[in-house]
């Protein structure tokens, strides 16, 4: 039998999971509408030249064929599993498919976003410098992607101390704590 770390860890992961999965069902949509329907930035555009300096991305405006790629994983497969796991979560992680989902969803998720990151931090155009605090606003969501592959694999759990007396027939009779000496 396992039991629970504490309840109130488990909420407030679930609180910080639910907010990140908001994120994201909210961000990959959008993402995906400016990558794929706006206009080819140029150069010359005060936006594109105030975002690349600001904050150092130019994966949104050059677009790249991965980055493409990876938001084109993002909202074909990703995305229907953040609605998922959003689900799940709102549900205390019950569902039977909630462990499955977000085992999925925290390695698709954590994989892309360290092919991002390793773009950014060793870029093939020496060109660009982006800037730390860009870095670790990925680096927070690698993060709340281990996070949810942690939430929903069980390993926030552990076994609890019992044992066990059974009958000869193999039934299960009571059950008692482990006293430790």
């Amino acid at each position: 039998m396992k039991k629970m770390v504490s309840p109130m860890i488990i909420k407030l992961i679930d609180r910080i999971l639910l907010v990140f999965l908001l994120i994201v069902v909210v961000a990959a949509p959008l993402d995906a509408g400016l990558l794929w329907l706006s206009r080819d930035l140029s150069s010359d555009d005060l936006m594109q030249y105030l975002y690349i300096r600001k904050y150092g991305e130019y994966l949104a405006t050059r677009k790249p064929s991965f980055f493409v790629a990876l938001v084109g994983l993002e909202v074909v497969f990703q995305w229907p599993l953040a609605v998922m796991n959003l689900y799940g979560i709102s549900l205390g992680g019950r569902p039977r498919w909630f462990r499955a989902t977000t085992a999925v969803f925290g390695t698709s998720y954590c994989t892309s976003m360290v092919a991002v990151v390793a773009e950014l931090k060793w870029p093939s155009s020496s060109s660009y410098r982006v800037s730390d605090n860009l870095l670790m606003a990925y680096f927070l969501f690698i993060g709340c992607g281990v996070l949810i592959i942690l939430r929903g694999s069980g390993l926030l759990l552990r076994p609890s101390h019992t044992t066990a007396t059974t009958t000869t027939d193999g039934g299960l009779v009571s059950s008692s704590p482990c006293k430790h000496d």
